[in-house]
């Protein structure tokens, strides 16, 4: 129920499932259990079971004492956040559609990149053919 978008519909379906009669299930399940649409399975034991062997777990602890990753991950950028610098920052713009957008850019990782453009937001304003107003 989460999943639909309102934490709040966990506790109102709890609060459902408490009025749930015997009869409302039987209804149910004659509604969605038919013979016409079941799987039979039937399990036939051989006495020689031909079965994969499944290795034990390794010792993650032993793995990992030694490991170093190749992986190189460098440090956000710094920044201030303080009102005056964030608006500085800011780059605002009018969609053709008379949507207002206001962005604030940032460095990112190299995998990070919007359709292989090294700046995102140059990339958000060819999408959308938005010219950057000049700041002052």
């Amino acid at each position: 129920m989460i999943a639909s978008g309102d934490w709040r519909l966990f506790f109102l379906n709890y609060d459902q499932l408490k009025s749930v009669t015997p009869e409302d299930v039987v209804r149910v399940a004659k509604l969605y259990f038919k013979a016409s649409n079941r799987t039979v399975g039937e399990f036939i034991p051989t006495a020689e079971p031909d079965r994969t062997e499944v290795p034990a777990s390794a010792d993650l602890t032993a793995v990992f004492k030694e490991y170093k990753s190749g992986m190189s991950i460098s440090k956000g950028e710094a920044f201030d956040p303080s009102p005056a610098n964030i608006e500085k920052h800011l780059t605002r713009a009018k969609l053709p559609n008379g949507l207002k957008m206001v962005m604030l850019p940032k460095n990112q990782p190299w995998w990070y990149r919007d359709c292989g453009d090294p700046d995102p937001v140059s990339a958000m304003r060819s999408r959308w053919r938005v010219k950057r107003p000049p700041r002052t």
